[in-house]
């Protein structure tokens, strides 16, 4: 057994969205959710090849991830670029409000910032379907149009917020 390979130090924990997981197979993912996956995706990465994984990299994993479980709900979804592109700004928004974290940690302020960050990260679906038509006035071409039966089940999550 390789020393490297020996984890010595306490799982990492976020101070805004805590331990990282895979995402859960039986709702669709929040954006708590799929950073939580992304920062799982990362420290797998980086413990199978010992470097720092770029954020395209672990982006293209996520959202391959978020794409089969909204596939499996039988969701017209929005394109891949797009996909990654929601996941690359949730990112950066995520980076932007961590670069004072070392500084402003014990300042009440910004940890206000952070909890109401998080608690806003918690309640919004990933949306990624392709039709955010409210039910019965849709105007979507046919391909984006949402399955009655899955409808419902749509709604449901997006009211989960």
């Amino acid at each position: 057994m390789s020393l490297s390979k020996i984890s010595t130090r306490k799982e990492k924990k976020c101070p805004v969205f805590g331990s990282s997981f895979k995402l859960p197979h039986n709702v669709l993912p929040t954006y708590m959710d799929m950073m939580k996956h992304y920062n799982y995706i990362k420290e797998n990465i980086k413990t199978e090849t010992a470097k720092e994984p770029t954020v395209t990299e672990i982006a293209e994993t996520v959202a391959t991830d978020v794409k089969s479980l909204w596939q499996k709900a039988s969701i017209p979804i929005v394109p891949h670029t797009r996909i990654l592109k929601l996941i690359r700004c949730a990112h950066d928004e995520f980076r932007q409000l961590m670069k004072p974290y070392k500084g402003r940690k014990s300042e009440s302020k910004y940890l206000l910032k952070l909890r109401t960050y998080g608690q806003k990260t918690r309640e919004k679906l990933f949306d990624i379907a392709a039709c955010k038509c409210c039910q019965g006035s849709c105007k979507c071409p046919k391909q984006n149009k949402i399955p009655p039966a899955e409808r419902d089940f749509l709604e449901d999550q997006r009211k989960q917020d």
